[in-house]
């Protein structure tokens, strides 16, 4: 044939699976990622294309960003019919985004609005970037949008009756999930800013322990010393410490310790005037130790 052996055709369920894996896991390794689902395709019995077929496919999907991939504010949600009531929730949610440097898009606002009376409020980001992942992978493998595995598993109540959800799975009332999240734990874990780390996204609290502290085997159990507003600055100043140039060559008790200190500090800030919490941050030896050059005005304090 004139022009070479032209490949196969990749089925539509290879298609799918390779571009939702793509954008659930955006931060790990194409190559990496190409060998492992070249195994799970293979160990499913479903057509695998070659390593470096995977690998362009996977490029392609993460490169597909439309509008609605753009970030939201509140500027965006009357072009796209997000109702204006949802607003309070969207700036939760949003707020939880920032702390950890993740984008809510537009896209995830939109499912957000459809998904809010059926998914409890802490659940409600999880399932919407589901839900936004498995619109893209479609629209990327150019086929219709199916969700009625995502549908079945808030039909059975996947959080409150696990048991009728599996039961609906075995019986055959419903098709076991086709996302593959639950198969690719693996590779989440080295993937530590990954969203699926943390189910709840509107608690600050929550979130460092998830997305920073238990990564690095650091979840720990402690006091409830700190307002609101404290865990929300804990969370922020614990993850930008995290970016020292030391943070990865510490021990974990040297970690912990760092962490519980850093705890106590915002702890002791709570009756401090404003003005004093304009210019404040970690002490000095604090930052000093995970590799972080204190600002002029810490640099001369001894504390």
């Amino acid at each position: 044939m004139a022009g070479g052996k032209r490949g196969r055709k990749i089925p539509v369920k290879t298609r799918g699976i390779i571009n939702e894996a793509a954008l659930l896991l955006p931060n790990i390794d194409r190559e990496e990622l190409a060998k492992f689902l070249r195994k799970y395709l293979a160990d499913e019995g479903l057509m695998t294309p070659s390593l470096e077929t995977v690998k362009r496919m996977i490029s392609a999907a993460r490169n597909s960003d439309t509008n609605e991939d753009q970030a939201w504010s509140l500027s965006t949600s009357a072009k796209y019919g997000i109702p204006d009531e949802l607003n309070g929730d969207l700036f939760q949610i949003l707020k939880g985004c920032l702390i950890i440097g993740r984008t809510l898009t537009i896209r995830e606002a939109k499912w957000i609005a459809r998904l809010k009376e059926v998914v409890p409020p802490e659940n409600l980001l999880y399932h919407a970037v589901q839900y936004s992942i498995r619109e893209r992978a479609c629209l990327v493998s150019e086929i219709a949008n199916d969700t009625a595995d995502l549908d079945a598993e808030l039909v059975f109540g996947k959080y409150d009756s696990k048991t009728s959800f599996f039961a609906a799975i075995n019986t055959g009332i419903i098709e076991k999930p086709k996302h593959i999240i639950e198969k690719t734990q693996e590779l989440i874990i080295i993937s530590p800013e990954n969203m699926f780390n943390t189910n709840n996204v509107s608690n600050a609290d929550r979130i460092i322990e998830s997305i920073v502290l238990k990564p690095v085997g650091l979840d720990f159990k402690h006091d409830d010393d700190l307002s609101e507003d404290g865990k929300t600055a804990y969370a922020l100043w614990l993850r930008h410490l995290c970016k020292g140039t030391q943070w990865i060559n510490l021990t974990i008790d040297r970690k912990r310790k760092i962490a519980m200190d850093l705890r106590k500090e915002i702890a002791a800030t709570k009756n401090l005037p404003y003005w004093e919490h304009v210019d404040w941050e970690p002490s000095r030896k604090i930052l000093k130790e995970v590799g972080l050059e204190p600002s002029d005005e810490v640099k001369g304090e001894s504390r």
